[in-house]
């Protein structure tokens, strides 16, 4: 089984603009990371578990 990595998503150009950038964002206190970076096993303010943390485009 191979494992899929997280490769950024590609907003079609009528969406996309220069200030959104995508970012993981923790469900349970805001905290914010790069998406790039990937979401952490916990987070680092609230120490809430991975899954907490959601996918959103920040202007």
């Amino acid at each position: 089984m191979t494992e899929q990595q997280d490769e950024p998503e590609i907003l079609p150009p009528d969406v996309r603009t220069a200030a959104t950038e995508l970012i993981w964002r923790c469900g349970n206190c805001g905290y914010q990371r790069p998406r790039a970076e990937g979401p952490p096993d916990r987070c680092p303010d609230c120490g809430a578990p991975r899954e907490e943390f959601y996918r959103v485009t920040e202007d």
